[in-house]
């Protein structure tokens, strides 16, 4: 009922939203505006999505490098950047469920994390409200001196960007979640609350923050991990699909395989609740398990064949599943030319804990 109660709020709002953009938005077009300006405006739709939900985006950028986080990924649309060794480089983002925009920021530390992460995701919708009054800024200077069909143009342009970034402004802001994500306000709203939830949501910060900046998985404290997996499962969090990876790591590091096993099933039996970009990287740990904790060829394999390359899949860990599945096949040439690949990819990685743990990993198959 009560999901039910938020549909229906939200189409209302989107009603009204409709409403006030076709009466004081599509109004605003001149009615003697040339037909190819008019062809103008529409081609110019496309641009302003990218420059609205761009601003909002690099908004939370801005907000990450002044509270100390590490500014590691940004899309926006077909467009993604990634810093790798300290370079930034460009790929295509092929999927459809990031299109909206991303930025990726990662804790450095875990001093005061709640009240930096509260700053972080504030930076987008600050920065898209401040696009909006910008856009309207220079909306009503344009108008006040319009004297021909280019200013007209201009002047619904600048219209358009200003409701779309509002727009974008409230969507955000306001508290609601989809699927395992939720919107900045959620996310603010959760660590404001002072309970069982922001504890949670705290404890999360803290761990990505250690492995982020550079602890091993096997260093990390272990009540800090089962306390907040165990306020997971009681409030029955979204996040707690994550702790159940962060868990299985901890575990493997530790060569407490017959755990790591146990919160591994855990893990890919709720792989639905990952965005599919990600499920990539599920498939490669268990691939990467049963071949090196196990020796098992037929899981090794069955989990390889699962696995989709995406662009937030780490090459490192692409690299390393095949090296360990040929070196299970007695490929021993291959599988060497494949684990210099994973060495060569390993400071790419964003978790650096990980990457330790990989490299150990790595120099102990016998090629």
């Amino acid at each position: 009922m009560n999901k039910i109660f938020k549909i229906v709020i939200m189409l209302l709002f989107g009603g009204f939203l409709g409403y006030l953009f076709g009466k004081y938005g599509l109004s605003s077009i001149p009615k003697d505006l040339p037909k190819n300006y008019l062809i103008a405006l529409l081609a110019a739709l496309i641009p302003i999505y990218f420059i609205v939900v761009g601003f909002h985006e690099i908004g939370h950028a801005v907000a990450g490098k002044w509270v100390g986080f590490d500014f590691r990924m940004y899309i926006i649309g077909p467009f993604f950047w990634e810093k790798e060794n300290q370079n930034w480089k460009f790929k295509w983002n092929k999927s459809l469920n990031l299109s909206g925009g991303m930025v990726i920021c990662t804790p450095t530390a875990d001093h005061n994390l709640g009240e930096k992460f509260m700053k972080y995701a504030a930076g987008g919708p600050s920065a898209s409200l401040i696009l909006t009054l910008i856009s309207l800024i220079v909306y009503f200077l344009v108008q006040s001196s319009s004297s021909n069909h280019f200013e007209s143009l201009l002047g619904v342009i600048l219209l358009v960007t200003s409701f779309l970034s509002f727009l974008i402004f409230l969507v955000t802001v306001v508290p609601f979640k989809a699927g395992t994500f939720y919107s900045d306000g959620g996310r603010i709203l959760r660590l404001l609350k002072n309970d069982e939830t922001s504890e949670m949501e705290i404890l999360f910060l803290k761990i990505m923050s250690k492995t982020t900046s550079g602890q091993r998985y096997a260093a990390l404290n272990s009540n800090d991990l089962k306390r907040a997996f165990e306020l997971a499962e009681k409030l029955n969090d979204p996040f707690k699909v994550y702790l159940l990876s962060y868990l299985f790591h901890h575990a493997f590091d530790k060569k407490d395989y017959d755990e790591a096993e146990s919160y591994l099933n855990q893990y890919l039996d709720k792989i639905q609740e990952i965005p599919e970009a990600f499920r990539g990287v599920s498939w490669l740990d268990a691939s990467i398990f049963y071949g090196l904790a196990r020796k098992d060829v037929e899981k090794c394999k069955e989990f390889w064949d699962k696995f989709s390359p995406s662009p937030f899949v780490p090459k490192g860990q692409i690299f390393m599943a095949e090296a360990i599945l040929e070196l299970l096949h007695g490929n021993i040439e291959v599988a060497g030319e494949l684990k210099v690949k994973a060495l060569q990819q390993l400071p790419n990685l964003l978790d650096k804990g990980m990457a330790i743990s990989m490299k150990e990993r790595l120099a102990s198959m016998d090629v």
